[in-house]
């Protein structure tokens, strides 16, 4: 590539609002779009209120929340009254056929979870919102559930995680 005069005043034009916006809390490399004086989260237990109980999903669910935000944000986790709040229920954890084959028989489950989630930011009201999250894994109906159970709560809730974690920290 020929760099002329023109071509280097382009990229350094490019690079530094990059630099100048990185750290200000405008927005990060990363991604991750959090004001400057949102420094902590509180993220509190949700509780499976669905019909379909599994032992581990609460607490698979809530720990897979703060893994996110620990490791993708520079937030610091606060057990209550954190600058972030994060709480809600989980709604909805079913399996059923989604594909049949010739002779009526299910080709295909799908685990279907869902939960609400209530986002609370003292500092900027604006950013609040309660909204339902739902995500979907499926798998062979012959595969026997009990036995990949735990890899597909770990599946479901980490796209669900994925999302939420999209709506406060990079607000898609």
């Amino acid at each position: 590539m020929n760099l002329n005069k023109s071509n280097y005043l382009k990229i350094i034009l490019f690079i530094i609002p990059v630099f100048l916006f990185s750290n200000c809390g405008i927005y990060s490399l990363s991604g991750v779009n959090i004001p400057n004086d949102v420094k902590s989260i509180s993220i509190l237990y949700f509780p499976n209120q669905a019909p379909q109980v599994a032992p581990t999903l609460s607490q698979v669910f809530t720990e897979k929340l703060k893994d996110k935000f620990q490791s993708e944000t520079k937030l610091y986790l606060k057990d209550q009254e954190g600058d972030y709040q994060i709480d809600g229920i989980i709604t909805d954890y079913n399996i059923r056929p989604v594909g049949i084959s010739g002779n009526t028989a299910a080709t295909e489950n799908r685990l279907t979870m869902s939960a609400k989630v209530n986002f609370t930011c003292p500092n900027h009201p604006k950013f609040n919102f309660t909204k339902t999250y739902t995500n979907f894994v499926n798998f062979p109906a012959s595969t026997d559930y009990s036995a990949i159970e735990s890899q597909l709560i770990t599946d479901v809730t980490t796209m669900m995680v994925q999302d939420i974690f999209n709506d406060i920290a990079l607000k898609w």
